[in-house]
């Protein structure tokens, strides 16, 4: 039995209530001693965690729509992502606020050098940022196949966020492993996805590096006297063209790369 759109409408309403349920118990946990020795690191460590859940959740659905066959459930993802974006921005605000203080903040430039995993913290949270701006329909028609590149950055924050988290605690537990192994489930349940980006972000360098270093140092070794200018041409008249074409089994990475002319 398939979900109705009246169904997936209460539904979004439960995760709703799902995100802010967290912050509620938060706040009253705050003012009523339910945090524990050290508030401050709980507190960062609860709305991490909250976050991480809800980029899990949003990673899930995919699979789950599929496997269940239960397409309107696709329309909770973007509601998920944005819950992961409010908790995430919490996750970075209490940090700033309460680890560093208000007139620390300009040592947040040197903690992200000296500690890697808030560099994968602040990197992730910039991804998130980007994705929720870029999450409403009118943002999707505007940056048009440039949308689904953009928002193919997730996985990375997927990669990153857990590696966060186990490098923060200064004791390996059970929990954050587990959602290590979460996020590594989910990304498995995407390989041919992900193998696929990859093989086309590994093309696309190939590709750059084989045309702006390879073949201008080709030629203006093979032509020393007029280097300057055949490089300048070369930039001007010749272009590479790049298509990664797909089917069901197999993706095939194609490169054309139009003739070069002898300058003399």
């Amino acid at each position: 039995m398939r979900l109705t759109a009246k169904q997936v409408t209460w539904l979004k309403v439960c995760l709703h209530l799902a995100g802010l349920l967290p912050f509620l118990w938060l706040v009253w946990a705050i003012n009523h001693g339910g945090l524990g020795a050290d508030p401050v690191k709980d507190i960062q460590h609860f709305t991490g965690r909250t976050a991480l859940k809800f980029l899990l959740a949003t990673l899930l659905i995919t699979p789950l729509a599929r496997y269940a066959k239960q397409p309107l459930l696709i329309r909770t993802r973007r509601l998920l992502g944005l819950w992961c974006f409010a908790w995430a921005t919490l996750h970075l605000t209490s940090y700033a606020l309460l680890e560093l203080g208000v007139n620390n903040l300009a040592l947040l430039g040197k903690e992200l050098i000296t500690r890697p995993y808030l560099t994968l913290g602040i990197i992730s949270w910039v991804i998130l940022l980007a994705l929720a701006f870029t999450s409403t329909q009118a943002m999707q028609r505007k940056l048009g196949k440039h949308w689904q590149q953009l928002h193919n950055f997730v996985y990375l924050v997927a990669i990153q966020a857990p590696i966060h988290y186990l490098w923060s605690v200064k004791i390996i537990s059970p929990q954050p492993l587990i959602y290590a192994g979460l996020a590594v489930l989910l990304l498995a349940l995407r390989y041919k996805k992900l193998l696929s980006l990859l093989t086309g972000y590994a093309s696309r360098f190939t590709t750059n590096y084989l045309y702006n270093f390879i073949l201008p140092t080709k030629y203006a070794l093979s032509l020393p006297d007029a280097a300057p200018s055949a490089l300048s041409g070369l930039r001007r008249s010749h272009q590479v063209m790049f298509r990664l074409s797909s089917t069901s089994n197999h993706r095939h990475n194609l490169f054309y790369f139009n003739k070069i002319d002898k300058h003399t």
